[in-house]
């Protein structure tokens, strides 16, 4: 049982971490308009700051959060 806790607790961790990495991303893919992206989806700039704080943000909480996880499960 402990050992299937430990798996998803890596597991968990592991994909938290790439999420966090793609909402990161899709901050910088919007902010710098990489893929003529703000075009394609009619993205009004004036909400651009906002967005790419938030997507930033939340990337880096998720990676703290999974980071934890993972350390959690390499101490135990």
């Amino acid at each position: 049982m402990l050992k299937k806790k430990l798996t998803v607790k890596a597991v968990a961790g592991l994909v938290q971490t790439i999420l966090a990495l793609i909402a990161i991303i899709i901050g910088f893919v919007l902010k710098f308009n990489l893929l003529d992206v703000q075009s394609q989806l009619n993205f009004p700039i004036e909400d651009l700051n906002f967005y790419f704080l938030l997507f930033l943000i939340i990337g880096a909480v998720s990676i703290l959060s999974g980071a934890f996880l993972i350390y959690d499960w390499w101490e135990t």
